[in-house]
């Protein structure tokens, strides 16, 4: 799924819910963050705090930590290039996007390939990501801190996934080989197969080669896959994105309801909803830019007025600063030298000491290690001194 789901769907459904404003925002928020953090080199830090002490180093020569990123979203080329690694699978494209039906440590050696694509998920059936929002919504029920919160919004972003990345598998494999058959926009039937058909010769990841087919809110698709390794693509796969995603959300609006104790909807006010958010499934941007998103953010807000709608992309990483003064270091802007320090392995500044101003920033790699820990077999407690603070 994209944006459109992610962050304006979940915020939507919250809100219809009855979830206060600033906790819907972070559910949403952190459920979009999982696509856009796309850290993954070192940097260096003036401190950690303790419960994310796992996550760094301290320093032999240099003053404070090295920081390792837990990355969960992939956005360059760069980022793509890095998938074709197992490691990165395992850590990456997996546990937050194609998550398997049990933990990875529980498939046998001779496994069927097949057997790793993603299914979508019930709440009522048992399953890795359902036990894991089952374990969140108890810890939601005793504390209902930032961390909590933080932690369900996550959640929900792979839960919503498996509705669109079902039949897919997060490794590089013949179960991924597709090509797209037909893409219709599902409100007014045009035919914009041509928008989705430049992919099919790109490494099988996911589903790299039905580019955002699976994706988008706003279309009904035919694609075929392999049954074998060997067979000419015999299985056909069709559906509308837009019917399959109600029920996804469905099940998110129940959970919700869940972990906050508030009463559902009839059926008819369900219906009456629906026929709403459905209009919002049509919107569509490049969702690549401020600017895509802040357009997206107007549309929502034409069809939900009562609602308020706001998302950063980079809203974690803004809260990262230089620990000390740049003159020293480069003629760049502050800005611009903690883009290098971040995102370029090799920059000569990569020593260069930062600070980072916002908890949230260390919440959220420790519960994404969590996570990835998690659909990998093991898992790494957190500390129990995290600071609550709202």
């Amino acid at each position: 799924m994209n944006i459109n789901f992610h962050y304006f769907v979940i915020k939507t459904i919250a809100l219809e819910a009855g979830i206060p404003e600033k906790t819907a925002q972070q559910l949403a928020t952190y459920s979009q963050m999982v696509d856009d953090y796309d850290i993954y080199s070192s940097f260096n830090v003036d401190d950690v705090p303790l419960y994310s002490r796992h996550l760094a180093t301290k320093n032999k020569i240099l003053p404070g930590w090295t920081f390792y990123p837990i990355t969960t979203g992939f956005n360059s080329w760069g980022d793509m290039s890095r998938l074709l690694l197992e490691k990165y699978q395992k850590s990456i494209t997996i546990p937050f996007h194609f998550i398997t039906t049990k933990p990875l440590n529980l498939f046998s050696a001779n496994v069927h390939r097949e057997e790793y694509r993603t299914e979508p998920t019930r709440l009522d059936r048992e399953s890795l990501i359902q036990s894991m929002l089952i374990s969140a919504r108890k810890e939601l029920h005793e504390l209902t801190g930032n961390m909590n919160i933080m932690r369900v919004g996550m959640l929900l972003h792979i839960f919503a996934d498996t509705y669109a990345h079902q039949k897919f598998s997060g490794f590089r494999g013949w179960e991924n080989h597709s090509v797209v058959e037909d893409v219709r926009n599902s409100f007014s039937s045009v035919d914009i197969t041509k928008n989705y058909k430049s992919a099919e010769k790109l490494p099988s990841v996911g589903h790299t080669n039905v580019y955002h087919a699976p994706d988008d809110t706003f279309i009904k698709f035919n694609i075929k896959l392999r049954l074998t390794s060997e067979d000419n693509y015999n299985l056909n796969y069709g559906r509308s994105n837009t019917r399959e995603f109600i029920i996804a959300a469905r099940e998110i609006y129940e959970y919700l309801a869940s972990c906050f104790f508030i009463d559902i909807m009839n059926p008819e006010q369900w219906e009456s909803f629906t026929r709403k958010l459905i209009l919002g499934f049509a919107l569509q941007e490049n969702t690549t830019s401020t600017d895509d998103i802040n357009a997206l953010c107007k549309k929502w807000s034409k069809l939900f007025p009562d609602y308020e709608y706001h998302y950063d992309p980079k809203m974690l990483t803004k809260s990262i600063a230089l620990a000390e003064p740049t003159k020293n270091l480069t003629n760049l802007s502050d800005s611009d030298l903690i883009e290098l320090i971040l995102y370029d392995g090799d920059s000569e500044y990569v020593d260069s000491m930062l600070q980072v101003k916002d908890n949230n920033f260390f919440l959220f790699n420790v519960i994404a290690k969590e996570i990835r820990d998690c659909v990998n077999g093991f898992y790494t407690p957190i500390n129990a001194l995290v600071n609550e603070e709202d």
